[in-house]
C-alpha cells in the first residue's frame, strides 16, 4: 500500500506558485527601504532651517529687522559639532555627522548660497541651499531631487 505524497508536478507548480508571488511582493518591499541620500538631504536641510532659525530669532546678533551680515558663516559654522576645522577663512567645514558645508557662497548683503555634500558617493548627495538676509532658505532649483527628499516623506 503506497503513502499519499505529492507527485512532481503539484511540487513544480507550487514552486512557480511561490516564485511568482515573491517576484510581486519583493520590489514592493524593496521600494519601502528608505534611501540613505535623501534621508541625509532631509537631516542636512532641517539642521540648516533649525541653525538658521536660532541665528533670526537671535535678538542680540541680529535685532527684529536686522538682516544677516557678513559674520553669519562663522556664525552658522559655531551651531554644529565640528568633525574637521578647515581654516574659518575658506568657510568650509564638516559636521559630527560627516555632512560638508561650504559656505564660499555667501556674502551678504544678497542671498548666501551654501554647497551641501551629505557624502554618500551619489551625485544627487551634492545639492545648495539658498538663505536670504531675512532667514528665508530654498534648495536651489538646479536640484530636483534634493527639492523631492525635502518635500516627501522618508519612506516613499
Amino acid at each position: 500500500m503506497r503513502k499519499p505524497a505529492f507527485t512532481l508536478a503539484e511540487l513544480m507548480i507550487s514552486l512557480v506558485a511561490f516564485g511568482l508571488i515573491a517576484g510581486i511582493v519583493y520590489p514592493a518591499i524593496m521600494h519601502l527601504k528608505p534611501d540613505r541620500t535623501k534621508i541625509l538631504i532631509k537631516h542636512a536641510y532641517y539642521k540648516a532651517e533649525t541653525v538658521v532659525a536660532e541665528l533670526s530669532n537671535d535678538p542680540v546678533l541680529y535685532p527684529p529687522g536686522t538682516p544677516f551680515g557678513n559674520a553669519f558663516p562663522g556664525q552658522f559654522e559655531s551651531k554644529f559639532n565640528i568633525q574637521t576645522d578647515n581654516n574659518l577663512s575658506d568657510k568650509k567645514f564638516t559636521g559630527a555627522d560627516g555632512i560638508e558645508w561650504d559656505l564660499t557662497g555667501c556674502s551678504f548683503p544678497g542671498a548666501c548660497s551654501v554647497q551641501v555634500d551629505v557624502k554618500t558617493g551619489k551625485p544627487a548627495a551634492v545639492f545648495k541651499i539658498k538663505i536670504e538676509p531675512t532667514g528665508k532658505m530654498s534648495i536651489d532649483p538646479a536640484y530636483p531631487e534634493a527639492i523631492k527628499a525635502v518635500q516627501m516623506a522618508v519612506y516613499k
